[in-house]
This record gives structure tokens, sequence and C-alpha cells, in this order.
């Protein structure tokens, strides 16, 4: 059976209060298709970390 989807998106908060609280250990990684998955950076902003918005 092929995979349900093509591209696979991981968030790691653990260690966050809750969903939308921002982390600085906050981490998101993608895998496309067979390929193991790799980790996403944060967009650039003064923080350097991901933020819910």
């Amino acid at each position: 059976m092929p995979p349900a989807f093509t591209r696979y998106i991981g968030i790691d908060y653990s260690g966050a209060q809750t969903p939308e609280a921002s982390l600085n250990g906050l981490r998101v990684y993608c895998a496309d298709g067979a390929a193991a998955a790799q980790e996403v950076v944060p967009p650039p902003s003064p923080r350097k970390c991901w933020v819910a918005v």
C-alpha cells in the first residue's frame, strides 16, 4: 500500500505548557516521500525560535 501522503510534518513541543506557547526548544521536521526527516529551521526573527502566530 502506498503512503497516504507525499510529505509529513512532525512538531516536537515537549516541555511547552500549551501547544500555542513559544519555546526555545521547539523543533519542526519534514519528511518528503521515502527520504529521512530533516529539521526545518524557523524563519528569521529576533527571537531565533519558532513562535505560535
